[in-house]
């Protein structure tokens, strides 16, 4: 086969100019897929997995529609700087695969979709060196990223006293944490260790999500806020109620901002 023959082949894919999409605006929960005339918005985007935790891994049948919808829901996550910050007016970077819901959606999917610019590099080269991930964000302003707080954990066992002066964290205005519990622990020693490096608490800020909601759940976030750590009484929450604990023997920690998650 020719080279020619190849190029033909290419006739009949729809080419679509990313340079040239427009930014949308807060009516994406009324977008058209028009890119063809074969997709409406109740088709089948993709099946997505759940995770399994609470039974056999089940195929969630994620609509076009559903997928346009969570995706705005994460990008009006960010109260006060914006309801389009998240993806429009900052630079994410993300190490997360794209096998899974957080990194699928949240850092591939919703910045594509609403316009945003996007740094990424393998999880496996975070895993064998997590300081690339704090290099990559020392080069930018008004970054977003994210990922489990098993990362955070990482960072901390991992980055040298030494390798600190060449970091510089100032420049993270999100700091996104889901995909498993949430260890205050980890958000303490992280903040800690790298508050020299320029990092702000105040960027963190916990979710909830799961790939049955396509992702996101509950969570939002305030640069006007310190995460703040209650101690819920876990006896009172499986009756479906929030209340400060009253025996130690029934402490669960809940991480959030002003509101809970």
């Amino acid at each position: 086969m020719k080279t020619k023959d190849n190029i033909l082949d290419f006739g009949t894919y729809l080419w679509v100019a990313t340079d040239t999409i427009p930014y949308v605006s807060h009516k994406i929960y009324d977008l058209k897929f028009s890119l063809d005339n074969n997709i409406n918005e109740n088709d089948i985007a993709f099946l997505q997995y759940t995770s399994g935790s609470t039974g056999g891994a089940k195929g969630v049948m994620v609509q076009h529609r559903m997928l346009a919808s969570n995706c705005m829901s994460c990008a009006l996550l960010t109260q006060g700087l914006g309801s389009l910050y998240v993806y429009q007016f900052s630079l994410g970077v993300s190490w997360l695969p794209t096998f899974h819901d957080m990194g699928l959606i949240g850092f591939h999917v919703a910045p594509m979709l609403i316009g945003g610019t996007m740094v990424y590099f393998s999880p496996i080269n975070f895993i064998q060196n997590p300081i690339l991930w704090l290099r990559v964000m020392s080069r930018f302003r008004h970054v977003s990223t994210g990922g489990p707080p098993f990362a955070l954990d990482l960072c901390c066992r991992r980055v040298s006293q030494k390798d600190l002066q060449e970091i510089d964290l100032s420049g993270i205005d999100i700091m996104i944490l889901g995909a498993e519990p949430i260890r205050v622990s980890f958000m303490l020693e992280f903040a800690k260790r790298f508050n020299s490096c320029g990092f702000k608490s105040k960027a963190y800020m916990t979710c909830y999500g799961m790939a049955e909601n396509v992702l996101h759940v509950s969570g939002k976030w305030s640069n006007k806020y310190e995460p703040r750590v209650l101690l819920v009484d876990s006896t009172m929450l499986k009756n479906n109620e929030l209340g400060v604990y009253r025996d130690e023997a029934c402490i669960l920690p809940n991480v959030h901002q002003d509101w809970p998650s």
